[in-house]
């Protein structure tokens, strides 16, 4: 029941996560009914055509995901292994790392003999909301979601630098005169 709720929260649709986890769209309602007396919530409302998991189902998220993860290590007695288990990833970004950082890192990994599949989402201007309809783990943006929830890395650090011809006009000192 726990893997099923999971599994409506990332796809955030019974029919989709009925179809991942092969089972019918009413066993995943039957689970769901199940947990929503569990839990005293409905964990999903009905929003127009979709459903929107309310704010106790993402705070169920990852206390589920580590009990799963425990309950797995119990069983799982060997190490995880890059270069024999296949992975599979979910990953929001803008134009730059999907063209210039991604192909040169997934050949890499490729040439070493780690089996990666990497669905890539456009981030666009990402919100708070998309990321905790959890569609995908890791968001590669420069502009971040402003939450104190969310756990922010910064991979790369830059100045800016304003590049001008000199022949044509002068170096810009105000914001103004650099829109211009």
């Amino acid at each position: 029941m726990l893997k099923t709720f999971l599994t409506v929260l990332e796809e955030m649709s019974v029919s989709r996560a009925a179809a991942r986890l092969g089972v019918t769209q009413s066993a995943v309602s039957h689970a769901l009914d199940k947990l929503r007396v569990i839990f005293d919530d409905p964990l999903f409302v009905r929003v127009g055509r979709g459903i929107e998991s309310t704010a106790r189902a993402r705070s169920l998220q990852s206390s589920v995901e580590s009990l799963l993860d425990d309950l797995k290590s119990l069983t799982d007695h060997r190490d995880f292994d890059p270069f024999v288990e296949p992975m599979e990833f979910t990953i929001a970004a803008n134009d730059f790392p999907i063209h210039f950082v991604f192909p040169t890192l997934l050949k890499q990994l490729s040439e070493e003999g780690i089996d990666l599949r990497i669905r890539f989402i456009p981030s666009g201007v990402p919100c708070v909301s998309i990321l905790r309809a959890s569609r995908y783990r890791l968001l590669i943006t420069p502009t971040p979601p402003d939450d104190a929830e969310l756990r922010k890395i910064s991979l790369i650090r830059s100045k800016m630098v304003i590049f001008y011809d000199a022949a044509v006009r002068k170096p810009p000192r105000t914001k103004k005169q650099f829109a211009v």
